[in-house]
C-alpha cells in the first residue's frame, strides 16, 4: 500500500537512526511529509545530523513517545533492539528499509527474528521483494510514492571536470554485519570487504586497468585507517567527510559489492561504468544485475 503522511504524523514520534544510508532516506521521507518528531542517534547518524549522544536511555526514549520509527543498519544493533523493546512495551514500531540487500537477514539479531509492525520501502523493485520475504510474516509493506533520497541525491551532484585513469572503489562493512549481527564468520559468503579488495588488486594487473589510480571513498561507519596498509602512490583513501555527490561526478570507472552508493552510481545520468567486485566464485551474484569487473 502507498504510504500516506497521515500514518506518521498526528502522534508523537520517536525516531531511532543509526546507518547512514537508513538516515539519509529517513529524514528524506520527514522532510517530504513536513514532519518534525523526536530523535534519538547513534552512530553515523550523529555526525550526519550533527546531533549530540542521547541523554535519555533507549527504553525511556521509547516509553516517551507513542510511535516508533527505526531505520536498518548494516553494522549495529541498536534498531532492532529498538524493535524489540518497543513491541515489548506495545508500540507499534515502523522501519524504514533503504537498500534492496540481505533482506532475509537484517532483523536478525543473535538468531532471533524481529520484525517491526511495518517496513516501508522507497521503490517498486524493493516493494517487490520485501512481499516475497515478508509475505508470510504479520507486517504491513508500504511504499512510497517517490524516492525521495535519490531525487535528492541526483539533484544535489556536484558536476566536476573527470579524472583520467581513476576508479573509484566504494567500500562497505561486510565483515563486521556478518561477525557483529549475524554471528557468522566472514566467509559466510566466501568473501568480505578485506578478501575483496584484495583479490581486485591481484586481478587488476591482468586488466587494462592496471595503470588506474584507485581512490577508496570509505563508508560512514569504517575506521579511517580501515585502509592504511593499501597506502602507496597509486591508492588514495578520500577523506570520509567529502559526501558522495560531490565527487562522484569525477570518475568514469566506479566499483563495489552492493552498497547504497553503488546502487546510487547505477542511477547517474549520463550513465558511468558501474562494476561489481563480487568474486567470481561467489554464486549468489550481485542484486544490481552489474557486469562483473573481472569480465573485462
Amino acid at each position: 500500500m502507498w504510504l500516506e503522511k497521515e500514518t506518521l504524523k498526528n502522534t508523537k514520534l520517536g525516531v531511532i537512526l543509526c546507518d547512514a544510508g537508513g538516515t539519509f532516506h529517513t529524514i528524506s521521507l520527514l522532510e517530504e511529509f513536513k514532519i518534525k518528531p523526536n530523535f534519538y542517534c547513534d552512530g553515523p547518524s550523529l555526525e550526519i545530523l550533527k546531533f549530540s549522544e542521547p541523554k535519555k536511555s533507549l527504553k525511556q526514549f521509547i516509553s516517551d513517545n507513542d510511535l516508533i520509527l527505526t531505520s536498518n543498519s548494516w553494522s549495529s544493533d541498536i534498531e532492532l533492539r529498538a524493535i524489540k523493546e518497543a513491541k515489548h512495551k506495545g508500540k507499534k514500531v515502523f522501519t524504514v528499509l533503504d537498500h534492496v540487500v540481505n533482506f532475509d537477514n537484517r532483523f536478525i539479531l543473535n538468531g532471533e527474528l524481529l520484525l517491526p509492525d511495518s517496513i516501508i520501502l522507497f521503490d517498486n523493485e524493493s516493494f517487490i521483494k520485501a512481499k516475497e520475504i515478508f509475505g508470510k510474516y504479520d507486517v504491513s509493506l508500504y511504499q512510497c510514492k517517490s524516492n525521495y533520497f535519490l531525487n535528492k541525491f541526483l539533484n544535489e551532484i556536484k558536476i566536476n571536470s573527470p579524472k583520467k585513469n581513476f576508479i573509484l572503489y566504494i567500500d562497505e562493512p561486510i565483515k563486521d554485519h556478518y561477525e557483529k549481527m549475524l554471528k557468522n564468520k566472514f566467509e559466510y559468503r566466501g568473501f568480505n570487504e578485506y578478501t575483496g579488495i584484495n583479490f581486485f588488486m591481484e586481478k587488476i594487473k591482468e586488466t587494462k586497468f592496471e595503470k588506474f589510480n584507485i581512490d577508496i571513498k570509505l563508508h560512514p561507519s569504517s575506521k579511517a585507517n580501515k585502509y592504511d596498509y593499501l597506502r602507496h602512490d597509486q591508492i588514495k583513501i578520500l577523506n570520509p567527510k567529502i559526501k558522495f555527490e560531490s565527487i562522484i561526478s569525477a570518475y568514469n570507472f566506479v566499483v563495489g559489492y552492493e552498497s547504497m552508493a553503488l546502487y546510487l552510481a547505477t542511477k547517474i545520468e549520463p550513465r558511468i561504468n558501474v562494476y561489481s567486485l563480487i568474486p567470481p566464485f561467489v554464486k549468489d551474484k550481485n542484486i544490481f544485475n552489474l557486469n562483473s569487473f573481472y569480465d573485462l
